[in-house]
């Protein structure tokens, strides 16, 4: 029985992880410039938030961030949804791509 557990907790980091490095491929082109997400794939990466494995929503949230503003209408959703940690990493998401960050100037 334990082989088996190992074999589907293997497989489902291992979709997660895949998920989360194809929108940064996705997201970012081998030159560095930004390229064209679509809200299926975004809405597929804020769905990824309610999972309970902590890594695949972790994957999702970087990915969500590397979209950045385009990710918002489907994160300012999410951050409606019943789910109180959908409600939570949404929240999160969105002061994070809408905030300034503090750049102390050399």
């Amino acid at each position: 029985m334990v082989p088996r557990l190992n074999y589907v907790l293997m497989a489902t980091l291992s979709a997660g992880l895949l998920i989360g490095v194809t929108a940064l491929a996705m997201t970012f082109s081998g030159d560095g410039k930004k390229t064209e997400v679509t809200d299926e794939q975004i809405e597929a990466l804020v769905n990824r938030l309610a999972n309970s494995d902590e890594d695949v929503v972790l994957n999702a949230r970087r990915s969500l961030l590397h979209v950045g503003v385009d990710a918002l209408p489907r994160l300012e959703r999410a951050a409606r949804s019943e789910n109180p940690d959908v409600c939570r990493h949404a929240g999160e998401l969105i002061r994070m791509i809408t905030e300034p960050r503090n750049v102390v100037e050399p």
